[in-house]
């Protein structure tokens, strides 16, 4: 057999291989899904186009008064809703009945992402997602998704359109709560189409609340301790002064820019200690504005306390400077403001006096110095003379005091004692 026969029965062999695999994958092809092909529930929505985002969970129904021969309206779901939009430097909180003094303050975008806009973006519509077409309305109070039960997610682009409503009902296993659930039905606004979402692993949890606390960014101050190149101190013990401690880059150890005299050698663990805590601080509450508070009861105008942080972000340098006032009544926290921020916040006491030091503490201590500059050992004290005629207070005297000691009293004779003498003639006397 020539080389050109067995080249073609090798090839009339694979060919004839690959029939039975060729129909296995034609059989199985409907348990594969090309998940690019998958429908999503909205279309073409990305994060960047979201400009304002609104969270509702009903809490009622308001009954409009009935126009005089007119038939009764049907009552009005009313909602508590929480609104964010979007700002220069991110989200801000819009609106919250709960919290009105918070108005303005930032949200954290971590959350936001991991929690509403990743789900948004991850919703898809197949006949393995869909649960029920076009419910009745008992069918949709069966999965919480009636207008008095189903939690809202509304999101408006830059000219106010609505590119999201969504509606979300029970989870998979049972009631609604305003907890963390996972495998949730849900549906659009604008159709009865119930849709059963299953996050996945990378999309994390699917929360819902309306209350401003889990939304809100308290970081105060974000200082990487490579990056830090001063921190500045002024607390009680510090005489009204500034202490700074300076690394500039590419130098290996900390510096402290007018030095007191009595103190010794920097102790370079604990400034770095001081560059970690400075590192990373959130506030621990987040109460209003700062415009129309009264700082100066709180002790804000002027600060008890000021800490002020100089650190590297890229080619930039950048200064941020806290002060610290009084304690919170009831709380083991104090009033904190920052020069980044226009709330007024509370951070941990915990953390303010690990600031509130005796600067000496942060010092080795000095070395004493002969004539010629030579280090000495310090003298040891000098044992307390004894002084005549005085002793040390007697218990229950007032300490310090000193009484004369006694008088020596009459001699006492030396060796035996005397017999008496006996009368003459040994008679009785």
């Amino acid at each position: 057999m020539n080389i050109a026969k067995q080249n073609v029965l090798l090839l009339a062999a694979a060919a004839l291989l690959a029939v039975p695999t060729w129909l296995t994958l034609s059989r199985e092809r409907e348990l594969f899904v090309d998940i690019a092909a998958v429908p999503h529930m909205f279309e073409g929505f990305a994060p960047d186009s979201a400009m304002q985002l609104t969270l509702a969970l009903p809490k009622g129904f308001a009954v409009a008064p009935a126009e005089s021969g007119a038939e009764p309206k049907k009552p009005a779901v009313e909602y508590d809703s929480l609104a964010f939009a979007r700002s220069e430097k991110g989200f801000v909180l819009q609106q919250s009945l709960q919290s009105p003094d918070l108005t303005g303050a930032p949200v954290n975008k971590d959350a936001l992402e991991a929690q509403v806009f990743r789900h948004l973006a991850s919703l898809r519509v197949d006949k393995e997602t869909l649960v029920q077409a076009d419910a009745t309305d008992e069918q949709l109070a069966s999965y919480g998704l009636e207008p008095a039960k189903a939690f809202v997610i509304q999101v408006r682009n830059a000219s106010q359109a609505l590119i999201v409503d969504l509606r979300v009902g029970n989870d998979a296993g049972g009631k609604a709560t305003q907890s963390t659930v996972s495998g949730t039905f849900v549906m659009k606004g604008d159709n009865r189409d119930v849709v059963l979402y299953e996050p996945s692993p990378q999309a994390g949890v699917f929360t819902r609340s309306i209350k401003p606390d889990p939304w809100i960014d308290r970081t105060v101050l974000r200082s990487p301790p490579d990056k830090t190149r001063k921190i500045a101190i002024r607390n009680s013990a510090t005489d009204g002064k500034l202490l700074s401690f300076i690394h500039p880059e590419g130098k290996g150890s900390w510096t402290v820019e007018n030095p007191n005299e009595s103190y010794g050698a920097l102790r370079q663990q604990d400034i770095e200690m001081l560059a970690q805590r400075l590192g990373y601080v959130v506030a621990q509450d987040m109460k209003r504005l700062l415009q129309g508070a009264n700082l100066k009861a709180l002790g804000l105008e002027p600060p008890q306390m000021d800490l002020v942080v100089t650190y590297q972000d890229g080619a930039e340098e950048k200064t941020i400077q806290l002060g610290i006032g009084n304690k919170v009544d009831g709380k083991n926290e104090r009033y904190l403001r920052s020069s980044a921020s226009s709330f007024l916040m509370t951070w941990g006491s915990a953390y303010v006096d690990f600031f509130d030091k005796d600067p000496s503490g942060w010092f080795d201590p000095k070395a004493i110095t002969g004539p010629s500059g030579e280090v000495v050992k310090d003298p040891a004290p000098k044992a307390a003379e004894e002084k005549p005629g005085v002793v040390d207070s007697p218990k229950g005297q007032a300490a310090g005091e000193q009484t004369a000691a006694p008088l020596p009293g009459p001699a006492k004779p030396i060796g035996p004692k005397p017999e008496p003498q006996k009368p003459a003639g040994g008679g009785a006397p």
